[in-house]
Protein backbone atom coordinates (compact mmCIF):
# COMPACT_ATOMS: atom_id res chain seq x y z
CA UNK A 1 0.00 0.00 0.00
CA UNK A 2 1.49 3.17 -0.97
CA UNK A 3 1.90 5.29 1.89
CA UNK A 4 3.05 9.26 2.83
CA UNK A 5 3.45 10.16 6.28
CA UNK A 6 2.92 14.23 6.83
CA UNK A 7 5.10 15.50 9.73
CA UNK A 8 3.29 17.68 11.82
CA UNK A 9 4.62 16.98 15.21
CA UNK A 10 7.59 19.82 15.00
CA UNK A 11 7.38 23.21 17.89
CA UNK A 12 7.10 25.54 15.32
CA UNK A 13 9.22 27.59 17.44
CA UNK A 14 10.55 30.12 14.83
CA UNK A 15 7.21 30.33 13.52
CA UNK A 16 5.87 31.62 16.72
CA UNK A 17 2.30 29.39 16.04
CA UNK A 18 1.36 26.14 15.10
CA UNK A 19 2.49 25.35 11.15
CA UNK A 20 0.00 23.14 11.02
CA UNK A 21 -3.18 25.60 11.35
CA UNK A 22 -1.51 28.68 9.25
CA UNK A 23 -3.91 29.00 6.09
CA UNK A 24 -3.65 29.81 2.70
CA UNK A 25 -6.77 29.68 0.22
CA UNK A 26 -8.89 29.17 2.94
CA UNK A 27 -7.07 25.81 3.68
CA UNK A 28 -4.73 24.56 6.75
CA UNK A 29 -1.26 23.71 5.07
CA UNK A 30 -1.83 20.11 6.41
CA UNK A 31 -5.50 19.87 4.70
CA UNK A 32 -3.40 21.12 1.30
CA UNK A 33 -0.83 18.14 1.60
CA UNK A 34 -3.79 15.83 2.61
CA UNK A 35 -6.04 16.53 0.00
CA UNK A 36 -3.53 16.84 -2.41
CA UNK A 37 -1.99 13.38 -1.36
CA UNK A 38 -5.36 11.53 -2.07
CA UNK A 39 -4.56 10.95 -5.52
CA UNK A 40 -1.55 9.57 -5.32
CA UNK A 41 -1.03 7.86 -1.82
CA UNK A 42 -3.36 4.62 -0.86
CA UNK A 43 -2.42 5.75 2.85
CA UNK A 44 -1.72 9.02 4.55
CA UNK A 45 -0.31 8.92 8.39
CA UNK A 46 0.13 12.45 9.98
CA UNK A 47 2.59 12.12 12.50
CA UNK A 48 2.15 14.46 15.61
CA UNK A 49 3.38 15.73 19.03
CA UNK A 50 0.85 14.33 21.13
CA UNK A 51 -2.76 12.75 20.82
CA UNK A 52 -4.18 16.19 21.96
CA UNK A 53 -2.57 17.64 19.11
CA UNK A 54 -4.02 14.76 17.00
CA UNK A 55 -7.20 15.79 18.24
CA UNK A 56 -6.63 19.43 16.75
CA UNK A 57 -5.87 17.90 13.29
CA UNK A 58 -9.02 15.75 13.07
CA UNK A 59 -11.52 18.43 13.66
CA UNK A 60 -10.69 20.28 10.67
CA UNK A 61 -12.50 20.60 7.80
CA UNK A 62 -10.70 18.44 5.29
CA UNK A 63 -11.23 15.59 7.65
CA UNK A 64 -15.12 15.79 7.97
CA UNK A 65 -16.28 12.26 7.10
CA UNK A 66 -13.14 10.96 7.02
CA UNK A 67 -11.19 10.08 10.43
CA UNK A 68 -7.28 10.73 9.45
CA UNK A 69 -4.55 8.37 10.58
CA UNK A 70 -2.45 9.97 13.06
CA UNK A 71 0.83 8.59 15.33
CA UNK A 72 1.62 9.84 18.09
CA UNK A 73 5.49 10.51 18.85
CA UNK A 74 6.82 8.07 21.46
CA UNK A 75 10.29 9.57 21.91
CA UNK A 76 9.34 13.19 23.19
CA UNK A 77 12.04 16.07 22.48
CA UNK A 78 13.59 13.68 19.74
CA UNK A 79 12.90 15.78 16.55
CA UNK A 80 11.66 14.42 13.43
CA UNK A 81 13.95 11.30 13.73
CA UNK A 82 11.79 10.42 16.94
CA UNK A 83 8.64 11.05 14.61
CA UNK A 84 9.75 8.38 11.85
CA UNK A 85 10.64 6.13 13.85
CA UNK A 86 7.36 5.91 16.02
CA UNK A 87 5.74 5.63 12.92
CA UNK A 88 7.61 2.52 11.78
CA UNK A 89 6.89 1.26 15.91
CA UNK A 90 3.14 2.24 15.52
CA UNK A 91 1.86 1.36 12.10
CA UNK A 92 2.48 -2.03 10.24
CA UNK A 93 3.83 -0.42 7.70
CA UNK A 94 7.18 -1.28 5.77
CA UNK A 95 7.69 1.96 3.35
CA UNK A 96 6.66 5.20 2.78
CA UNK A 97 7.40 8.74 1.93
CA UNK A 98 7.32 12.02 3.90
CA UNK A 99 6.59 15.52 3.69
CA UNK A 100 6.94 17.72 6.59
CA UNK A 101 4.06 20.07 6.99
CA UNK A 102 5.86 23.64 6.38
CA UNK A 103 5.90 22.50 2.56
CA UNK A 104 2.23 22.86 1.85
CA UNK A 105 2.38 22.79 -2.26
CA UNK A 106 4.96 19.91 -2.15
CA UNK A 107 4.15 18.31 -5.37
CA UNK A 108 3.02 14.51 -5.06
CA UNK A 109 4.50 13.06 -8.08
CA UNK A 110 7.90 13.71 -6.84
CA UNK A 111 7.01 11.86 -3.60
CA UNK A 112 5.50 8.85 -5.23
CA UNK A 113 8.55 8.89 -7.13
CA UNK A 114 10.75 9.28 -4.24
CA UNK A 115 8.48 6.25 -2.58
CA UNK A 116 9.08 4.15 -5.86
CA UNK A 117 13.09 4.99 -5.80
CA UNK A 118 12.98 3.62 -1.89
CA UNK A 119 14.28 0.14 -1.70
CA UNK A 120 16.70 -0.94 0.64
CA UNK A 121 18.11 2.77 0.80
CA UNK A 122 16.91 5.79 1.80
CA UNK A 123 15.55 8.02 -1.16
CA UNK A 124 16.58 11.94 -0.45
CA UNK A 125 15.48 14.69 -2.68
CA UNK A 126 18.13 16.97 -3.95
CA UNK A 127 17.46 20.64 -5.25
CA UNK A 128 20.04 22.34 -7.16
CA UNK A 129 23.07 22.88 -5.33
CA UNK A 130 21.19 22.11 -1.93
CA UNK A 131 22.14 19.54 0.74
CA UNK A 132 19.66 16.88 -0.18
CA UNK A 133 16.73 16.71 1.88
CA UNK A 134 15.74 14.49 4.69
CA UNK A 135 12.58 15.33 5.58
CA UNK A 136 11.69 15.13 2.07
CA UNK A 137 12.35 11.39 1.43
CA UNK A 138 11.64 8.34 1.40
CA UNK A 139 12.44 5.51 3.94
CA UNK A 140 11.85 1.75 4.30
CA UNK A 141 12.75 -1.47 7.05
CA UNK A 142 16.46 -1.08 6.35
CA UNK A 143 16.38 2.68 7.29
CA UNK A 144 14.46 2.03 9.87
CA UNK A 145 17.37 -0.18 11.62
CA UNK A 146 19.58 2.31 11.25
CA UNK A 147 17.66 5.18 12.47
CA UNK A 148 16.37 3.38 16.10
CA UNK A 149 20.42 2.97 16.09
CA UNK A 150 21.57 6.63 15.83
CA UNK A 151 18.72 7.78 18.45
CA UNK A 152 19.30 4.93 20.95
CA UNK A 153 22.94 5.97 20.44
CA UNK A 154 22.03 9.24 21.00
CA UNK A 155 22.20 11.02 17.67
CA UNK A 156 18.80 12.83 16.41
CA UNK A 157 19.96 14.93 13.39
CA UNK A 158 19.21 12.67 10.53
CA UNK A 159 21.26 13.70 8.25
CA UNK A 160 23.79 11.86 10.11
CA UNK A 161 22.22 8.61 10.20
CA UNK A 162 22.89 7.44 6.81
CA UNK A 163 26.13 6.37 5.30
CA UNK A 164 26.46 7.69 1.31
CA UNK A 165 26.10 4.56 0.52
CA UNK A 166 22.85 4.19 2.32
CA UNK A 167 21.31 6.73 0.37
CA UNK A 168 19.77 6.77 -2.95
CA UNK A 169 20.23 10.78 -3.78
CA UNK A 170 17.69 11.89 -6.26
CA UNK A 171 17.68 15.12 -8.16
CA UNK A 172 15.41 17.45 -9.57
CA UNK A 173 17.49 17.36 -13.04
CA UNK A 174 16.97 13.15 -12.93
CA UNK A 175 13.63 13.29 -12.19
CA UNK A 176 12.86 15.97 -14.95
CA UNK A 177 14.72 13.12 -17.33
CA UNK A 178 13.40 10.39 -16.21
CA UNK A 179 9.23 11.85 -15.96
CA UNK A 180 8.44 13.42 -18.89
CA UNK A 181 5.74 15.23 -17.07
CA UNK A 182 7.99 16.69 -14.66
CA UNK A 183 10.41 18.40 -16.79
CA UNK A 184 8.55 21.86 -16.29
CA UNK A 185 7.94 21.80 -11.97
CA UNK A 186 10.09 24.37 -10.11
CA UNK A 187 10.94 22.43 -7.59
CA UNK A 188 12.22 25.22 -5.62
CA UNK A 189 8.55 26.76 -5.44
CA UNK A 190 7.05 23.36 -5.15
CA UNK A 191 9.46 22.23 -1.99
CA UNK A 192 9.83 25.56 -0.23
CA UNK A 193 9.69 25.32 3.72
CA UNK A 194 7.82 27.99 5.66
CA UNK A 195 9.81 28.34 8.61
CA UNK A 196 9.55 31.78 9.69
CA UNK A 197 6.33 35.00 9.84
CA UNK A 198 8.49 36.32 6.89
CA UNK A 199 8.35 33.24 4.91
CA UNK A 200 4.57 32.85 5.51
CA UNK A 201 3.89 36.71 4.63
CA UNK A 202 5.80 35.94 1.40
CA UNK A 203 3.73 32.42 0.89
CA UNK A 204 0.19 35.20 1.16
CA UNK A 205 1.20 37.85 -1.02
CA UNK A 206 2.15 35.13 -3.89
CA UNK A 207 -0.84 33.51 -2.98
CA UNK A 208 -3.07 36.40 -3.26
Amino acid sequence: MKTLVILAGGKSSRMGQDKVLLETHGRTFIEHIFLNALEFFERIIISTDSPDHADIIKRLPAFAGREPETVADIYKEAGPIGGLRSVFETCDVSRFAIIPVDVPFADMRVLEALYDRCSKKAAFLKIKEKMPEPLIAAYDRSSYEKIRAAQEAGLNKIRRVFAEEDLDIVTDGGLKAQIPFLKDLDFEKAFRNCNTPEEYKDILLENK
